[in-house]
């Protein structure tokens, strides 16, 4: 990221035996790799959801408003996403200044996804 800021995902680090199979799959016969491509994914999730689920795993607590999130989210994005990000940021913080929630605008928005 960007800004410095790392999740627990950033933290995570697959096994030396699952990135050993991921390293040899374009071996495989092609009827063999799909299969193993699934293995790989599935051993990949149990291993993050053993990794989340230790006690010294901790995430930061952060405040959840949704220009909070959109701000996380612009540090993982190509800069063309970014700029447009970063005009419905100034939007959403003028529209604040002026009186209205930026998180009813999030939710007007989301819900022309919707239909």
């Amino acid at each position: 990221m960007e800004d410095g800021t790392r999740t627990i995902l950033d933290a995570f680090q697959p096994s030396v035996e699952l990135e050993f199979f991921k390293t040899f799959l374009p071996f495989f016969p092609p009827n063999q790799q799909r299969e193993l491509a699934v293995l790989i994914k599935f051993l990949e999730l149990q291993q993050m959801l053993d990794f989340i689920r230790r006690p010294q795993c901790t995430c930061r607590q952060q405040e959840m408003t949704p220009m909070h999130v959109m701000e996380a989210m612009r540090s993982s994005m190509p800069q063309e996403n970014a700029e447009q990000l970063d005009m419905i940021l100034s939007m959403m913080s003028l529209m604040e200044s002026g009186g209205m929630d930026a998180g009813d605008l999030m939710q007007s928005m989301m819900g022309n996804f919707d239909t």
